[in-house]
């Protein structure tokens, strides 16, 4: 066996008892807080297969020795080493990536999508590989595979951090317009690309799986690996965590009625002038401008993801000094987010709730100038203000 296979060897294993362990983190923390007490023996995980996977990942170190390698670290070995039980891993910054680290360490931590990744174990055979005619396919595929392997690494590692270098450098060109070269990028734009990279190389997995069957006399079970979830279940659970659908009801600027419907992974949010999360999307969703024909309109959720990410905009162009500022506004969040009053099917409830608060602001704002005449008095004979204490 060569050192390539070997290694894709070992690094199988170790994916496969990383699934066992996330998915029985996830059974110990549930079944503990019910009160129960679990162990890893409890649910089929010896202590010895924890120490199988961390030979394999000895193993896959001593194999990638390279600069790229996930272990290529420097400094003190003791301070290298991973907090007990399970203390989260860190990923190493190698030059401006912190972009990069913070979305991937936010979606490793989001359960469902970190066992789909881990789940993406496309067949080994040549066959079933993306098909040279796309380079850009191929990077999905790479990348997914990489993601995959980063992830594993996460849940299993010993160490205390590791080094993301190869799946950053896969990365590069994603960014239109962008030198790339140790230069930052935008969370938001990035989060919108790697799960548009990871859906891109889920239909690759599809579509190879089904070259393989309708161009050879291969069965599907030799050429898809045992247990493993299909690409058509793995699209729909990765729509279902993060794609929502929305519509958008308005008028055209000729007092034209029209509705749009449309998907959405993120929301983007205004920071500045907003003081709770519910003000910032209520506005956002009231005020939407569509680029089809500058007609103002509202949008209305009609379904929403199992996560829902916010895109807040914390910078604004100052046109008096020609430089973008950082807006340091605080915007409370509540505990729990009740979307109810956003839902379509609650749109006439919440039309008439939207009205009545905005009389009674005017009826407030009546009220704050009156008392604003009561305290400061003004005397027109000697054109004097008087402040009342």
């Amino acid at each position: 066996m060569s050192a390539s296979n070997k290694e894709d060897s070992d690094l199988q294993k170790a994916i496969a008892l990383s699934l066992e362990q996330s998915n029985a983190a996830e059974r110990i923390s549930s079944e503990g807080k019910a009160g129960k007490k679990v162990t890893w023996g409890d649910i089929g995980i010896s202590n010895e297969d924890t120490d199988i996977n961390k030979a394999l990942e000895e193993s896959l170190k001593t194999n990638r020795p390279d600069e790229n390698s996930l272990y290529a670290f420097e400094g003190n070995p003791y301070e290298r080493k991973r907090g007990k039980g399970d203390w989260p891993l860190g990923l190493q910054n190698i030059g401006n990536t912190c972009w990069f680290s913070s979305v991937i360490q936010a979606l490793f931590n989001i359960s469902a999508f970190r066992n789909l990744v881990l789940n993406f174990n496309p067949p080994l055979n040549a066959a079933a590989q993306p098909s040279p005619q796309s380079a850009s396919a191929k990077k999905y595929f790479q990348f997914m595979k990489e993601l995959r392997c980063l992830f594993a690494y996460l849940i299993g590692s010993t160490r205390k951090y590791v080094n993301p270098r190869k799946s950053v450098e896969i990365l590069k060109g994603a960014f239109e317009g962008s030198a790339y070269s140790n230069s930052q990028q935008d969370v938001s734009e990035f989060t919108s690309k790697l799960l548009e990279w990871v859906e891109e190389a889920l239909k690759i997995y599809k579509a190879s799986l089904d070259s393989v069957v309708s161009t050879s006399d291969m069965n599907i079970e030799d050429s898809s690996p045992k247990n493993s979830i299909s690409p058509d279940q793995m699209l729909i659970q990765l729509k279902g965590i993060f794609y929502g659908e929305m519509e958008t009801h308005g008028l055209t600027d000729k007092a034209e009625v029209f509705e749009t419907k449309e998907p959405f992974i993120q929301l983007p949010l205004q920071v500045r002038g907003f003081q709770t999360l519910y003000d910032s999307i209520d506005a956002s969703l009231q005020s939407e401008f569509t680029s089809a024909n500058a007609a103002r309109g509202e949008q209305w959720i009609t379904k929403l993801p199992k996560v829902v990410i916010f895109n807040l905009n914390r910078f604004i162009f100052n046109p008096s000094t020609q430089r973008t500022e950082k807006i340091h506004d605080k915007l409370q969040f509540p505990d729990v987010l009740y979307f109810d009053r956003f839902m379509l099917p609650n749109q006439s409830m919440t039309r008439d709730k939207r009205k009545k608060v905005a009389e009674l602001k005017g009826k407030l704002m009546h009220l704050d100038s009156q008392l604003i005449s009561y305290v400061h008095l003004h005397s027109p004979e000697i054109n004097l203000y008087f402040t009342c204490m």
